[in-house]
């Protein structure tokens, strides 16, 4: 029991610093290629704070946030979800990151305790959770985060605890990356537009970086069919509108996650 209550403890944390990352790392991007396209004037405003540095503030009226109004899930009750001093609504993303990133973590010491592997999943698993959110809120999936993860992936590979091998791992990064390329393209073909964007095609290669060739088969499944409900759901509830984009990234996110938790106690291959 005080392992897993450790194990959620350390999630909850870590959603909260994914919060930080899923609010500055997309703003701090997209003034980078403003600038790299010459759509930012010298004079337009300060580039967005990193992701460590300086110390969260209020969104509204950018007022510090104090120590005791940042503690994961609790401060977000505690202030009825509002901000202490302008009284500005806080999204509703803080505290289910945060309760997502602990339920998560506590569910792969549950599956793995106190192990090698646990280690490399949980990597995997912050990873996939921070793209997924950042996919959410605005429909992009940084390289920063799917290159890296994906890199991450094939150095567990070469560990004992890993779940496939690191020619496995190698392999099955290039295939989800040309399986998802080629449909997209035979897409594009057909219908004259992209229906996936290249971040959906890193994020599977990452996937298979960690999961082999079966586990993306099993991706690909739990996210098409996870995305093809929801999609239907949206419709009859009108919430959605025929042919309007919606972001893939948290399917294939979730059709990881799960996948890797069961390549984690079935046999692999490789």
């Amino acid at each position: 029991m005080t392992l897993i209550l450790s194990a959620c403890l350390l999630g909850a944390l870590v959603g909260s610093f994914l919060n930080v990352v899923a609010s500055r790392l997309p703003a701090r991007l997209a003034y980078d290629w403003a600038r790299e396209t010459d759509n930012v004037s010298p004079d337009s405003g300060e580039r967005p704070p990193g992701i460590a540095w300086p110390r969260s503030r209020c969104p509204a009226c950018q007022h510090p946030i104090r120590v005791t109004d940042n503690v994961p899930i609790l401060s977000y009750w505690r202030l009825k979800g509002h901000c202490r001093q302008c009284l500005a609504p806080i999204s509703a993303r803080y505290p289910i990151t945060e309760g997502l990133g602990a339920v998560l973590t506590a569910a792969v010491v549950v599956q793995f305790g106190a192990t090698v592997t646990a280690g490399g999943l949980l990597v995997l698993t912050w990873w996939l959770l921070a793209l997924a959110v950042i996919d959410l809120e605005t429909q992009l999936l940084p390289d920063n985060l799917t290159l890296s993860g994906l890199w991450l992936g094939c150095l567990f590979s070469l560990t004992e605890a890993a779940l496939i091998s690191p020619s496995l791992a190698i392999l099955s990064a290039a295939t989800g990356y040309s399986v998802l390329w080629l449909i997209n393209a035979g897409y594009g073909h057909l219908r004259g537009y992209d229906g996936m964007g290249f971040g959906d095609f890193k994020l599977f290669a990452m996937i298979g970086a960690w999961t082999g060739l079966e586990g993306l088969v099993m991706t690909a499944l739990i996210a098409s069919l996870t995305a093809l409900l929801v999609a239907l759901v949206g419709l009859v509830t009108r919430r959605f509108e025929a042919g309007q984009a919606m972001p893939f990234g948290p399917y294939l996110a979730l059709g990881g996650w799960l996948t890797a938790m069961t390549r984690g106690v079935l046999p692999v291959l490789g």
